[in-house]
C-alpha cells in the first residue's frame, strides 16, 4: 500500500559544491540533473538520493520517501492518526507527507 523506501532527500545550501563532492569525490551517478534547484543520484540500492535547494516540506533538512504507492488514497487514509497532508501534485505525480515521531517527514508518491 506504501510503495517503495526509495528516496533520500537532503536540503543543501551549496547545491554546486554538494554535487561535486557526491558525484566527484564519492562517485555516485547523477540519474537527473534537468533542474537548477536539484539533483538525484543513483543511491546503488535502487532507489534515489536527491540533493536540492530546498526541502519538498517545511524546514527539514533531510526527507525521506516511499515512492509507487498504488493507491495513495487508501495509503493516506492508514495514515490519519499522524496527520498527512493532503494529497497534492508535485514534479512526477502526486503525494503527501506524514511527520514520523521525531518530526522527520517521510514522503509517499505514486
Amino acid at each position: 500500500m506504501f510503495g517503495k523506501f526509495m528516496v533520500r532527500l537532503v536540503k543543501c545550501d551549496d547545491l554546486e559544491a554538494m554535487t561535486t563532492f557526491y558525484r566527484d569525490k564519492l562517485g555516485l551517478t547523477v540519474t537527473n540533473d534537468h533542474s537548477p534547484e536539484w539533483i538525484a543520484f543513483d543511491d546503488g540500492i535502487g532507489g534515489e538520493f536527491v540533493l536540492g535547494k530546498a526541502s519538498p516540506i517545511g524546514d527539514a533538512t533531510v526527507t525521506l520517501a516511499f515512492t509507487g504507492s498504488p493507491d495513495l488514497t487508501a495509503a493516506r487514509q492508514a495514515l490519519l492518526d499522524e496527520e498527512p497532508t493532503e494529497i497534492a501534485g508535485h514534479d512526477t505525480g502526486k503525494s503527501f507527507w506524514v511527520q514520523d515521531p521525531d518530526g522527520n517527514y517521510v514522503g509517499f508518491a505514486d
